[in-house]
This record gives structure tokens, C-alpha cells and sequence, in this order.
């Protein structure tokens, strides 16, 4: 959704809603995740169908446009599960791979430092910061479990992947800063 500059309450004006749609058949249906009266996005899809993104809990506390969000959300199988980092004041959810593992980003309550990123697997979560950063924000992981994203230090914003505790950054030749977007099974990265 747009919000003009400047409109604080867009949210609960104009409401956003999340959906899923069948290129196959041409269903849409809308993800609106229980209780809230004006916000969920979702940003990330699966082969099982199984979508994450973010919900507004409250009326009017939510920015507008695609994030940030208060609580990130899992709808599996018609059932939605809260996300959200403990300490966090924002949580939300970019991505989740075939084995249902999860990335995104929050904001901490103290000092309101971040985005910081973490991953989420089986009910626990991972703190995933690239190391000297002031921000990290994973949004994608492919099947292999090969997170990527990027990060904020004091030279520029650069990309990065992570895989089993390591990092990767990444940084096209001659460019002023660079993010990586998506990842497929075969490693290719896509950004900007």
C-alpha cells in the first residue's frame, strides 16, 4: 500500500491486507492475520504454501507500506503462529524455505538499535548480525538453508550470505552499495 508523507494514520484509513495468489487458476485469497483491524503483509511463500510477514497488533501503531511491522507471522495449514524475537519491539518475517526455516529482521527495545536479522527454526531463534554491522537484514533463505541479504556498516551497505555461522559478504566491483533480494536452489542471488 502507498501512505502520502506526512499521514500517520494511513494504516487504519485505507487498510492493507496480505494474499496468495494462483497464477494457475486465478484464486486470490486474502491473509489477514486474526484480530487486527489494519496491517498484514506478507513477504515470503514456500512449495508448501506456507506464508510469513508481519501484522500490525494495534489501530493506529503500525507505519504504512511494505514494513516494518510489529510481530512477524508463520500461516501454515490455515493456522497462524506469532513470530516474535524475545526483547524485540518489531519483528518481521522476510522468508521461509521448504523445510520451514525462517529469516527476517527486528527492531531491539533497548536503545531501538537494528534491524538486527535471525533465523528461526523449531521454535528457536538464531541472532544472525554480520559482524562490525549497525544493521543485517536477511531476506531470503533457498532450500539449502543459504541465507542472504544485507548489512549496514560505516564504509556503505553491502550484501551478504550465511550459512552454518559463516558469513559471505558480497559487493558488485564499482558499486556506491548493493542488497541481495533472493536466492535460489542454485545459488544464484538476485539485488540491487
Amino acid at each position: 500500500g502507498y501512505c502520502p508523507s506526512g499521514l500517520v494514520v494511513c494504516n487504519a484509513l485505507s487498510g492493507e491486507h496480505g494474499y496468495t495468489y494462483d497464477v494457475t487458476t486465478g484464486t486470490i485469497t486474502t491473509i489477514d492475520f486474526p484480530g487486527t483491524v489494519n496491517t498484514t503483509t506478507a513477504y515470503g511463500i514456500n512449495d508448501l504454501g506456507e506464508v510469513v510477514g508481519g501484522y500490525c497488533p494495534g489501530t493506529l501503531s503500525c507505519p504504512s507500506g511494505l514494513g516494518p511491522t510489529g510481530k512477524g507471522f508463520l500461516l501454515s495449514n490455515g493456522v497462524f503462529t506469532t513470530l516474535h524475537v524475545p526483547g524485540s519491539l518489531e519483528t518481521e518475517a522476510s522468508a521461509i524455505n521448504n523445510a520451514g526455516v525462517i529469516v527476517g529482521d527486528y527492531i531491539t527495545l533497548v536503545n531501538l538499535t537494528g534491524p538486527h536479522g535471525f533465523l528461526y527454526r523449531n521454535g528457536v531463534y538464531t541472532i544472525i548480525d554480520f559482524p562490525g554491522s549497525d544493521i543485517t537484514e536477511p531476506k531470503a533463505i533457498n532450500n539449502l538453508g543459504i541465507v542472504a541479504g544485507f548489512f549496514r556498516d560505516n564504509v556503505g551497505v553491502h550484501s551478504f550470505t550465511y550459512q552454518a555461522g559463516k558469513f559471505s559478504q558480497i559487493d558488485r566491483p564499482g558499486a556506491f552499495g548493493t542488497g541481495i533480494a533472493g536466492i535460489n536452489d542454485a545459488n544464484q542471488l538476485v539485488g540491487i
